[in-house]
C-alpha cells in the first residue's frame, strides 16, 4: 500500500508540477516510522517489568517527538511551504497503520472464537 501510495503522489506531482506534494511524501514516511518505532518499543516494553517498560516508553516518547520536530524545522527552513502538506502527510502515515493494526486484530481475535 505504501509503495502505491507513494508512486500515485509522485505521478501527480510529475504530471501537475505542485512540488509541495513532495512534503506530503515526507510527513507520511515520518508518521510511518513514528508507528513502526512505537510498536517495535511496545513488544519491548512487554517483557519488562512495570518501571522497566516505562522507562523504556517515556525515552521512546522524547526521541521519537525529537525526531518529528526535526523533519518540521528542516521543511520549515528549506520550504516552508510544504508544511501544511507535512502535517497531512504526517497524519495520514500515523492513522492508517493504526487502523491496518486494528483491523488484523479483530481479524485474529475473531477467527479464535
Amino acid at each position: 500500500m505504501t509503495v502505491i501510495l507513494c508512486i500515485t503522489v509522485l505521478i501527480v506531482i510529475w504530471r501537475t508540477e505542485f512540488y509541495p506534494l513532495v512534503g506530503l511524501l515526507i510527513g507520511y514516511y515520518t508518521g510511518i516510522i513514528n508507528v513502526k518505532w512505537l510498536l517495535r518499543d511496545a513488544r519491548k516494553a512487554m517483557d519488562k517489568d512495570k518501571k522497566a517498560a516505562l522507562k523504556t516508553y517515556y525515552k521512546s516518547l522524547v526521541f521519537r517527538l525529537v525526531i518529528i520536530t526535526l523533519v518540521f524545522a528542516i521543511v520549515a527552513k528549506f520550504q516552508p511551504e510544504w508544511l501544511y502538506y507535512v502535517a497531512i502527510g504526517m497524519m495520514i502515515g500515523i492513522v492508517i497503520p493504526i487502523i491496518v493494526a486494528r483491523h488484523q486484530l479483530r481479524k485474529t481475535k475473531g477467527g479464535e472464537n
